[in-house]
């Protein structure tokens, strides 16, 4: 468990860089549905499966870097969600790991709904909010793998416990860095290059 724990941080770590690259080469839109590319699993290469697509989408031509960029962060995702949804069933058949399903469940809850934001994220055309908080909840999916990894390391449930002379300055703390990362993708969002 604690090396397939490392493999979804480091799934997670790679769906996060994507998502970063896929924002970089402006390629959010580089397939304007979800969750194929043109109405398609892999991108339309051919001439004539590019011309039924721009048909289909006429304000969205087809731009093969941005639509792989795309595509390519869907798989990792959907690779990530796969491996978190085995990992539950593992979890949920063997009594041994009985202290890993409550972790598992919330993890297997959340990288749905990081699916149902990437979604939202072309649905909604790049609307900052939601892009957002799919990024926030990028970072939220990594602790949460973090916990997988602390849990299948210690094989016991995991326990939070700050000495109660730094929970105000941890609390703070972490407010603060998550503003920052708010203001952050609201800014790099809203900013015309």
């Amino acid at each position: 468990m604690k090396k397939w724990a490392m493999l979804n941080i480091v799934l997670t770590l790679l769906v996060i860089t994507l998502g970063a690259l896929t924002r970089l080469l402006d390629a959010g839109l580089g397939c304007p549905d979800w969750p194929g590319c043109y109405g398609q699993i892999i991108p339309p290469s051919s001439s004539v499966a590019i011309q039924h697509a721009e048909q289909a989408y006429p304000i969205f031509p087809v731009e093969h870097l941005q639509a792989w960029a795309e595509m390519i962060h869907r798989y990792a995702a959907s690779l990530l969600g796969l491996s978190i949804l085995m990992m539950m069933l593992v979890c949920l058949k063997k009594e041994s790991l009985r202290y890993m399903r409550l972790l598992m469940g919330v993890s297997l809850f959340w990288v749905i709904t990081q699916g149902l934001f990437g979604a939202l994220t072309v649905t909604l055309r790049i609307w900052p909010p939601v892009v957002t908080l799919h990024l926030i909840g990028g970072l939220v999916m990594l602790l949460l793998c973090y916990g997988q990894y602390h849990q299948a390391l210690y094989r016991k449930q995991m326990e939070l416990v700050i000495h109660p002379q730094f929970q105000l300055p941890v609390m703070v703390f972490g407010g603060l860095v998550l503003l920052q990362l708010i203001l952050g993708g609201w800014t790099v969002l809203n900013t015309q290059v």
